[in-house]
């Protein structure tokens, strides 16, 4: 006899397997490419995709060049990028 833990167990390990093959426009990305200051189209092409190859809402960070120190909220509505740049906390 199946018991109600072992189904709710089951199906959130569906959910999970069907989640990750999605691509949620809510999930974030980081990227460590090395970018100007601002980054150009270019540039977030090249570390993200093309935003035509993205879903639209996609959201995603740089982290310049890995070094912690600038980081871009990045986001792509399928045909333009647009970016904002964010401050460190003190």
């Amino acid at each position: 006899m199946t018991t109600i833990q072992q189904i709710n167990s089951e199906l959130l390990n569906l959910m999970a397997s069907r989640y990750l093959q999605l691509k949620d426009p809510a999930r974030t990305i980081i990227s460590t490419a090395n970018v100007s200051n601002p980054p150009t189209d270019a540039e977030l092409d090249s570390a993200f995709d093309a935003p035509a190859n993205l879903p639209t809402g996609f959201i995603g960070l740089v982290d310049d060049n890995g070094a912690g120190t600038n980081y871009w909220l990045v986001c792509a509505d399928g045909t333009n990028w647009f970016y904002v740049g964010l401050t460190v906390a003190v």
